[in-house]
């Protein structure tokens, strides 16, 4: 018996045919004998169809579907149903053969055209007569002259086009890439011919042509080697001088000849490159210098013979053509070598297809299994961007490097003139900068200059006192002038010609200007600077203490501050390695704590923002540095990665363009003591300043501006403090956004106008359920103590849920950081009477005028004893005239109305993580003073804020 493959021809009568085009869909089969095998399939003589791929998982699921629908009996399971169907093949062989077997009855790409393989070599060239005429009603129309596009694009539905197979047919032969493009540059439908002439239109502008290089495509340039480049900008008109071109390609699985977008590539080589865009839209001839359509890149096993052929021809033609080109081959069939490449462009348009095919497996009445294609449906769709689909079905090649992206021709053409060897060369001033002394000027060139720049500038307004070329960088040059004026801006212009160094025929003429500003230190430089006030200013040590305590030397700002929607950060330095530096970034603001925008030291409650940031601004004088938007709804994002903790390199959370090696924007903080107030733009891969190491005491800490030159860019490790004469870090928050202390209390259009005029908010704190004040600092969403300068009264207001007091009162302390929640940390004891005090209140009976009240502010625990023997007091319960006891962390912050025996407001028990006590007013169903309540929790809303004027 036979057990190897058979093949066996199969039709189906229902298939449709196109008129004139020979598309006979494949009825391949192959076939294995199992008649006289030992074990025979359960399923007999049978037939059935499905559409998918042909491949294992969908031939086994069409058996399993057989064995469902009770085809057979005492069936195995399907996959071993079709192993014994298969015999000794795979599916992977059948398949094959179904596929050659397929593509061979596919319509021949050459039969399309029917003009022969060199019209259509010189059409996907841009030449023939379908390129070079121009369609003027009813002459030259391509309805007539390429009629047989139209046929055979009509069959592609339901049938393969074959892809050239000749040769000849160079630009879109062997291709490696698995994609194609065709790249238009005229439209002969919207041409016009008068005068014995013929003018083409332009096709739509949809790419930017960057450069070709001719030795890649000799058949279409007609030369053997050259360079063409197209990225120069007109400056009269602001376009790309290369004018309207249009490019449109299509991508095929490069690794699987299998894969539908493969084995239907010359469906889409029909649709893109004839159809779609010569027979439809009239779009023709090529970039010069490349194929007009071609693989955009292909390998070719072309003979030196071939070549030398072709180039002795040009050659004849009395082009100038090296025979070197032949790249030296000293067998003349041998070398296999790069023959195309299409143009460098910016981007291209894309189609891609979706085949949806039959296939019929069957075992016939003789016992031969047959596999057979039945016919194909095909949808053509839009996949917009070349670039981004070639790169999903082929993510290891690098169509970056012939599709490169908008704004990007101008350094591609530079890189491949590099590796030709050819840089175009220009001097020029690239930035004039003046320092904050307002007695030195830096120019900075593109190049080295020669030792006659230090005497080639004139300054209107100034006198230049001496010059002098940087000793490590003649192409900076320093000049030292007279006082300059801040603000004033200034125009540098030579007075001499200044010669390129390595090469004095490039010059910067005479006449040439470069403006510049005098400059001062500090935020004047930061445009916008004007609408935020000053929160905090240090200058930063070189050998900072910070390791268990707070900052000790800030500079606070002067004006009051109330609610702020955005926050800034001003750095400042200076140093001989890199000069005078600063940069500012403004964002949306992350905290309403003032404190904790400073460093995160463990003192200051360890605070940690390891996060992303809205809406930033950033100006530096750093160009490493990229500027934002100045307006302050830019969308920029930034990250925060403000810690007293060490930390890794490891990316745990994805940020963008991060490393897991480096010390960047996207660390992992852990325990540790090393300390980091670092502010970045992921999407910039940018770091715009890193304050590091500051949280171990060790001798000299981390700082810098921008990304570190070497070693990790957010300067993790560089215990370089010292080489900085100037450190200054400013903090601010806007000041337009300052409103009254009275629109924080949504309910208090009840209190006296004249009661609340004048005050400023201090503290704001949203009161939590369980609080654990004992051990760490109060979380203030506000807290401006440190600014607020003198007062003499200070307020109270509290809300809780539809409730609200409002109580004022002579001032019991000088100390702003006494008249919050008095914890163990801000020292605050009162235990005393208070005057003038005024209540208003949403509750009946609160409110009062001029009275003397008495308060209760310690951390500790107490009792219930009257030891300031306050009258009507009670020695039993808790109310107005208790004893704090020297131990314990219940806390007790009242406020006590002494003539009518009641409390006003009460907050109690908000120390060790306990359930607090909060009321207005007496609590008339336990302790008076609200003692043992345990009731924070009943409360949606808790609030109490503190103001002082």
């Amino acid at each position: 018996s036979s057990y190897g493959p058979q093949v066996a021809q199969k039709t189906n009568a229902a298939m449709k045919f196109a008129p004139l085009i020979l598309s006979l869909v494949s009825a391949t089969t192959l076939a294995a004998d199992t008649t006289s095998r030992r074990l025979e399939s359960c399923l007999g003589e049978f037939s059935t169809q499905y559409q998918g791929d042909c491949n294992r998982e969908s031939a086994q699921a069409a058996i399993q579907g057989l064995i469902d629908s009770g085809v057979g009996t005492n069936c195995l399971d399907a996959a071993t149903e079709l192993d014994i169907l298969l015999g000794d093949l795979t599916i992977e062989t059948v398949c094959a053969t179904v596929y050659a077997e397929q593509a061979g009855n596919f319509t021949k790409f050459e039969d399309v055209s029917r003009l022969g393989d060199a019209h259509d070599r010189e059409f996907f060239n841009g030449g023939t007569f379908w390129n070079e005429e121009i369609q003027v009603g009813t002459e030259r129309n391509l309805a007539i002259d390429a009629f047989g596009v139209v046929l055979a694009y009509d069959s592609s539905y339901s049938t393969g086009i074959s892809w050239p197979a000749s040769p000849a047919i160079s630009s879109v032969h062997e291709c490696t890439a698995g994609a194609a493009m065709c790249c238009y540059v005229a439209d002969r439908f919207k041409g016009t011919c008068g005068g014995g002439k013929c003018v083409f239109g332009e096709p739509e502008d949809n790419s930017d042509v960057c450069y070709v290089d001719m030795a890649n495509a000799p058949y279409s340039a007609r030369v053997a080697s050259g360079i063409a480049v197209y990225d120069k900008v007109d400056s009269s008109e602001g376009s790309d001088s290369e004018g309207n071109v249009y490019c449109h390609g299509f991508a095929w699985d490069a690794a699987d000849d299998t894969a539908a977008s493969s084995r239907y590539k010359g469906n889409l080589l029909l649709k893109v490159g004839m159809k779609d865009h010569l027979y439809d839209k009239g779009y023709v001839q090529n970039v010069p210098g490349a194929p007009m359509c071609g693989c955009i890149e292909q390998v070719s096993s072309f003979s030196c013979l071939l070549l030398s052929c072709f180039l002795l021809f040009r050659a004849r033609a009395s082009l100038s053509i090296s025979l070197s080109q032949c790249h030296a081959c000293s067998n003349i069939h041998a070398p296999s070598f790069y023959l195309l490449q299409m143009p460098v462009v910016s981007k291209a348009a894309c189609t891609d297809l979706v085949a949806e095919e039959t296939w019929q497996i069957e075992k016939d009445a003789n016992g031969v299994f047959l596999v057979s294609s039945v016919g194909v449906d095909i949808a053509y769709g839009d996949c917009t961007d070349l670039a981004t689909k070639a790169k999903e079905l082929n993510p290891d090649i690098a169509y970056e490097n012939y599709l490169i992206g908008d704004g990007q021709c101008h350094s591609a053409v530079d890189s491949f003139l590099a590796e030709e060897g050819i840089v175009r060369s220009h001097l020029e001033i690239v930035l004039v900068e003046g320092h904050p002394t307002k007695e030195q000027i830096t120019v900075t060139f593109n190049h080295e200059v020669e030792d006659g720049a230090v005497g080639a500038f004139t300054i209107e307004g100034l006198t230049i006192n001496s010059a002098a070329l940087h000793p490590d960088n003649k192409a900076v040059l320093i000049l030292q002038t007279s006082l300059q004026t801040y603000g004033t801006e200034y125009t540098l212009v030579t007075k001499n010609a200044i010669s390129k160094r390595s090469a004095n025929m490039v010059v910067l003429p005479v006449g040439t200007t470069a403006p510049f500003y005098a400059i001062e230190y500090g935020l004047s430089n930061a445009k916008g600077a004007e609408n935020y006030n000053l929160a905090l200013e240090l200058d930063i040590p070189t050998s900072p203490t910070w390791g268990n305590t707070g900052v000790p030397a800030y500079t606070y700002g002067t004006e009051p501050i109330s609610y702020f929607s955005r926050v800034a950060y001003f750095l400042e330095l200076e140093s001989e390695q890199y000069g005078w530096q600063w940069v500012w970034v403004s964002m949306d603001a992350f905290t309403q704590n003032v404190m904790n925008l400073g460093f995160p030291t463990r003192g200051a409650g360890s605070v940690v923002y390891d996060q992303y940031v809205d809406n930033v601004n950033i100006l530096s004088n750093q160009p490493q540095i990229t500027p934002c938007d100045d307006s302050e709804l830019s969308g920029q994002k930034a990250r925060l990665e403000f810690w007293p903790y060490s930390y890794g390199t490891s990316n745990s959370e994805s940020v963008p363009f991060a490393s897991n090696s480096l010390y960047d924007w996207g660390d992992d903080m852990n325990t540790g003591t090393y300390g980091s107030m670092q502010i970045h733009v992921p999407s910039y891969g940018e770091v715009l300043f890193g304050v590091n190491r500051w949280a171990r005491n060790d001798p000299k800490i981390d700082i810098g501006i921008g990304n570190q030159p070497t070693g990790h860019p957010d300067w993790t490790f560089a215990e370089n403090s010292d080489i900085y004469t100037l450190k200054k870090l400013s903090v601010l928050v806007s000041k337009e956004d300052n409103i009254d202390p009275a629109v924080f209390a949504p309910n208090n259009e009840a209190v006296g106008t004249a009661d609340t005029e004048g005050y400023k908010l201090v503290y704001d704190l949203p009161v939590a359920t369980q609080a654990a004040y004992g051990t760490s600092l109060v979380p203030y969403h506000v807290d401006y103590h440190k600014s607020v300068g003198t007062f003499e009264r200070i307020a109270y207001y509290i809300e809780l849920d539809d409730n609200w007091l409002w109580v004022s009162m002579n001032a019991f302390t000088d100390d702003a950081s006494k008249i919050g929640v008095p914890t163990f940390a801000s020292g605050a004891i009162f235990q005393q009477a208070v005057e003038d005090v005024n209540v208003f209140s949403s509750l009946a009976g609160m409110e009062a005028s001029g009275i003397t009240g008495n308060i209760e502010f310690w951390p500790n625990d107490y009792s219930t004893q009257n030891i300031k023997g306050i009258p009507n007091a009670s020695d039993t319960a808790y109310d107005f005239g208790d004893i704090m006891r020297t131990t314990g962390d219940h806390g007790s912050m009242q406020i006590h109305n002494t003539a009518k025996r009641m409390t006003i407001f009460a907050y109690n028990n908000w120390n060790s993580n306990r359930v607090g006590a909060i009321g207005i007013g007496p609590n008339v169903v336990g302790e008076p003073d609200w003692t043992f309540a345990d009731n924070a929790g009943k409360y949606t809303t808790k609030r109490i804020q503190v103001f002082v004027k």
